[in-house]
């Protein structure tokens, strides 16, 4: 009888961790769609910086020269009142914290996941 309950906790324990291991997989991958996602969010953001950047170059040397006004201009000046709203990712992350930071078993992701919750904060 109690090799029985041994048994029955083992096997209990075993599903358990069985459980929390598929739980870290989907939330490692989650996090990973994230960064992926965040990187090419940026990418994007920086290309369109670049090219205001070199619009913003095109207008400034337009008047330093004093050039007469051009059809650029009208392009370009309605431009510099653009801002952008960076929009960034975080479920996955908003998710691992809900979760618990334990149920990440790598010693090191733990150690940047918690850097990156004190960063966010």
């Amino acid at each position: 009888m109690v090799i029985g309950i041994l048994i029955a906790l083992q096997i209990n324990n075993w599903n358990e961790t069985k459980k929390a291991l598929a739980k870290e997989e989907i939330i490692l991958k989650d996090l990973a769609k994230d960064l992926e996602s965040n990187t090419v969010i940026l990418q994007n953001s920086i290309k369109t910086h670049q090219q205001r950047i070199s619009e913003i170059a095109f207008i400034v040397d337009h008047f330093e020269q004093r050039l007469p006004y051009s059809d650029s201009l009208a392009v370009y000046l309605p431009r510099m009142a653009w801002t952008n709203q960076l929009t960034l990712l975080f479920s996955a992350f908003e998710s691992l914290k809900s979760s618990g930071f334990d149920i990440i078993n790598s010693h090191g992701l733990k150690m940047r996941e918690l850097i990156l919750e004190e960063l966010e904060e």
